[in-house]
């Protein structure tokens, strides 16, 4: 979605990187950024809170690193960047795109409401079950997990066009 509207320079904010979970999304938006010519300029480790979301911002954003896009590992570290970039006078999603994970049933009441990708956590539940059988020796089905993008007001194109960074 974030390259489709012309983002390429991303900055991260992982979950803890001692979950799988994490570390897998933080894998598949490095992925994407190099398979379209774009590049993660920054990332840190948060905790899955709105406060750490606002302390990763806090430690670790700077506007010169020339990120236009901002990807959060979970919905709540979402909330407390849109906090810490309303109070530093960023304006979402017209200077900087959020996009935040898990869809919570409150993102659709921040302001702007948040654009987040959906995850059936069922599957993910059941996934995580046969995981652990597999690790026990069992035989397992393997069960497809997707994501949903849901689009609401924190993305938009890029305030400044990617060739400017170049």
């Amino acid at each position: 979605h974030l390259v489709s509207l012309g983002h390429r320079r991303f900055f991260h904010i992982s979950g803890p990187l001692d979950w799988p979970a994490s570390r897998a999304r933080r894998e598949a938006l490095h992925a994407v950024a190099r398979e379209h010519g774009g590049q993660v300029v920054g990332e840190v480790e948060g905790d899955w809170s709105a406060e750490g979301g606002y302390e990763a911002m806090a430690a670790a954003f700077r506007p010169e690193l020339g990120a236009t896009a901002i990807v959060c590992a979970n919905d709540h570290m979402a909330l407390g960047v849109l906090n810490w970039l309303a109070g530093a006078g960023v304006r979402v999603p017209q200077d900087l795109s959020v996009l935040g994970f898990d869809d919570l049933p409150d993102g659709a009441y921040y302001i702007p409401p948040l654009t987040t990708v959906a995850v059936d956590n069922r599957a993910f539940g059941r996934n995580i079950i046969q995981r652990l059988f597999r690790q026990l020796g069992m035989r397992t089905r393997v069960i497809s997990m997707s994501g949903e993008l849901v689009v609401r007001g924190t993305t938009a194109p890029p305030a400044v066009p990617p060739e400017a960074h170049a």
